[in-house]
């Protein structure tokens, strides 16, 4: 990664970090919705892999269990808790 674009990564991160949750939630969605448009399939796949990832991190925390997934999604959360570990 560029020195430019990881000081832009830092500054996003600096500022994203000042908002209250409520109002971060609320440009995350903004910003999902301009970059998604009017392509549904793109909305699917990106609250999907959002949905995954959270659910990934929930039974790495020990709040949920693999096991209650069924599969195909098993095999995709099985996957995502190799990646964070």
């Amino acid at each position: 990664m560029s020195e430019k674009r990881k000081w832009k990564f830092e500054i996003l991160e600096y500022f994203l970090r000042k908002l209250p949750q409520d109002e971060l939630i609320g440009c995350i969605k903004t910003l999902i919705s301009s970059i998604c448009g009017d392509d549904d399939k793109a909305l699917e796949d990106l609250t999907h892999t959002i949905v995954t990832y959270v659910q990934a991190r929930e039974i790495i925390a020990g709040k949920s269990k693999l096991e209650s997934y069924e599969e195909p999604h098993r095999i995709e959360l099985k996957k995502m808790i190799e990646s964070l570990r």
